[in-house]
């Protein structure tokens, strides 16, 4: 079984207040930094969602080690991009699942369910926390290792509502995006549209 290299990459843009297809190639800002970057991919398929002043960014790329999505959400002047090989689509989309319909208990195979904090910090509230060891997950698979790397997934509500933070965890540093509620099922869909791409 094939599995990815992470590469460095980002793209951005402007866009309409739905999901809609979008060539990374196209994006106003990054573009050039980014082509010189992954020269040795290809861009598969692209969609962008538009919420108020955030976009995200979803783009299905593949290279000689296989194939990923790099997820890019960008507000103002900060951007932050995670990057999650295929093989993870398959739990991602199991736990949307559950959490379209509120289930924060079930466990999802591939993913480790963490205790909840104690207490809650002043400005949000934790319903759910998630793990994922990719190490683990590409061994169980029987797959190469791709040592080292982590995404933690907390489910978390304040006083604007429930959004879910994904970060990825790598030696060196970590990057995080945050998905409001109202968006779960269009980001399933999406990553359910790219797993079943030939």
């Amino acid at each position: 079984m094939k599995k990815m290299t992470l590469l460095k990459c980002f793209d951005s843009g402007e866009g309409a207040d739905n999901v809609e297809s979008k060539s990374a190639e196209n994006h106003e800002e990054g573009g050039a930094a980014d082509a010189e970057a992954d020269v040795n991919r290809n861009i598969l398929d692209s969609k962008k969602i538009s919420i108020k002043a955030k976009r995200f960014f979803f783009d299905f790329l593949e290279n000689d080690q296989g194939r990923y999505v790099k997820m890019a959400e960008v507000r103002r002047s900060k951007r932050e991009v995670v990057r999650v090989p295929k093989d993870v689509f398959p739990v991602l989309i199991n736990l949307l699942d559950n959490f379209i319909n509120e289930d924060f208990e079930t466990e999802v195979e591939g993913i480790e369910q963490l205790e909840l904090p104690t207490t809650d910090t002043e400005d949000h509230t934790t319903l759910a926390s998630r793990s994922i060891d990719l190490e683990e997950l590409l061994q169980s698979d029987g797959g190469e290792v791709d040592a080292g790397r982590k995404y933690t997934i907390d489910l978390r509500e304040n006083k604007y509502g429930r959004f879910l933070r994904f970060c990825e965890h790598r030696t060196t540093r970590s990057n995080c995006v945050f998905f409001p509620s109202d968006n779960f099922q269009e980001i399933r869909d999406i990553l359910q549209g790219f797993q079943d791409m030939e």
